[in-house]
């Protein structure tokens, strides 16, 4: 989560530094709007792709977990055939 409080830090001091910059030269309102856009889309940008990225993973726990399953229902089932065919 460090890496999502420091990239969301970095993008609002720019962001800042940016809209004081255009205040100061005294350009079009609708830049800062848009550079303040601009920055909210990034950082949702980010925090979606980290929750995707738990997601996949979660995904790919489940389907490990299935495959065990799986595996110890055949070797189960592998035994059993060959314990009845021992006796």
């Amino acid at each position: 989560m460090a890496e999502i409080e420091d990239f969301s830090e970095n993008i609002h001091e720019q962001s800042n530094e940016h809209a004081h910059h255009i205040l100061s030269e005294g350009k079009e309102k609708w830049v800062l709007y848009v550079a303040l856009t601009t920055a909210i889309i990034a950082v949702l940008a980010a925090i979606t792709g980290l929750i995707a990225n738990d997601h996949a993973d979660e995904a790919m726990l489940a389907q490990i977990k299935s495959s065990d399953q799986w595996a110890f229902y055949e070797a189960k089932s592998i035994k059993k055939r060959r314990d009845s065919h021992v006796k």
